[in-house]
């Protein structure tokens, strides 16, 4: 779905949204729900959306994509990060995360943190489904 985002150019599609502690939706759900179905309603006014990584893939696989990521809480200012280079990739592979090199981050590098630096190229993991490196599984450990 297109994101009307205040302050910024039209284009952008809302592939997440979730207001932190407002549900556990995303502790809850598969890798059926991840990659296949997504859940949640597009509308920045609800309090969680994910479109399925499925949908995600197939939009990015052509063209050239840029990732914003905004985050907002009540104990720290608004920060953003947008990455260029921006794709999913195959279901075969995992869904490998894609990122190029930052093109914004506001407020400054120290403010927004490693953002998904750290998890470029690697594959995606639910509490069902552990593709991560790791002898633990992340999406347990991280609480999905």
């Amino acid at each position: 779905k297109e994101a009307d985002l205040p302050g910024l150019d039209k284009g952008w599609q809302l592939i997440q949204h979730y207001k932190v502690n407002e549900t556990d939706d995303f502790k809850n759900k598969t890798w059926e729900d991840y990659t296949k179905k997504g859940f949640g309603k597009p509308d920045l006014d609800g309090t969680h959306y994910w479109e399925a990584l499925e949908e995600v893939h197939k939009m990015t696989s052509t063209g050239k994509w840029q990732l914003l990521i905004g985050m907002l809480s009540n104990t720290k200012p608004f920060r953003l990060i947008i990455y260029k280079d921006f794709r999913i990739g195959a279901a075969f592979k995992g869904y490998r995360l894609h990122i190029g090199t930052r093109v914004e981050s506001y407020p400054d590098p120290e403010t927004t943190g490693n953002g998904l630096d750290n998890h470029n190229g690697l594959p995606f993991s639910t509490p069902d489904m552990d593709l991560d490196m790791w002898s633990s599984n992340c999406a347990i450990r991280h609480k999905a």
